[in-house]
């Protein structure tokens, strides 16, 4: 985790382009409600640094589930090597110590191996039918 820091950002062009990235095209999510959520803080937007180079961000909210408060990392993009990106996990996990749990939804297997190794467990199973189109 030496070099590798986090910050609270406000919402910058950058973030256009990463946010938008890790949206993977889904048509449900609004990269102009995502920078509405930040600039009226319904969101927080993080960035992440590594020997003087940003490597990273991650857009975080927060909501109420079964009376527990969850933090949910709604996208993230990075740059990084495997011990900065998990460097900047462990530096987000601390950032969002408060809550009562911190939720995420991956798909890539690298990252479900990284996020299980810091102590996440898998907690649903999603199902998708496609339409054929």
């Amino acid at each position: 985790m030496e070099g590798v820091s986090i910050h609270r950002v406000a919402w910058a062009a950058v973030h256009d382009d990463e946010i938008k990235s890790a949206m993977h095209g889904d048509p449900l999510a609004s990269l102009d409600e995502f920078r509405h959520w930040v600039e009226s803080r319904a969101a927080v937007l993080f960035d992440f640094h590594a020997a003087g180079r940003r490597i990273g961000c991650a857009l975080v909210s927060a909501e109420q589930s079964n009376g527990h408060n969850q933090a949910v990392i709604i996208a993230g993009c990075s740059r990084a090597t495997l011990p900065e990106l998990r460097g900047a996990m462990r530096l987000l996990i601390e950032q969002l110590k408060g809550f009562d749990s911190i939720r995420t939804h991956v798909s890539r297997p690298g990252l479900v191996r990284l996020w299980g190794g810091l102590g996440f467990q898998q907690t649903e199973v999603v199902m998708r039918r496609e339409h054929g189109q």
